[in-house]
């Protein structure tokens, strides 16, 4: 399996690109919950380390995707 484009900054964080794991669920929670008006909203605040919506886009863009499914359809007998 290829390990991908940024291996070597998740073997030291699990949740590259995001700092850590609260970033990460905050980056998740935002993203599942709020419209992109309300998360810049909501980043506008200093103590986020994200700045902009489309920050928080690139980030989740570089997540790795997990394994690509294929299904095929068959008949059986019987």
């Amino acid at each position: 399996m290829k390990h991908g484009k940024y291996h070597s900054e998740r073997e030291k964080n699990p949740y590259f690109p995001f700092t850590d794991r609260d970033e990460w669920e905050l980056g998740k929670f935002l993203y599942a919950h709020l419209t992109q008006m309300q998360i810049n909203d909501f980043l506008k605040l200093h103590w986020t380390s994200l700045r902009s919506v489309g920050e928080l886009l690139l980030f989740l863009d570089t997540i790795p995707k997990g394994p690509t499914w294929y299904c095929m359809k068959f008949e059986t007998s019987g």
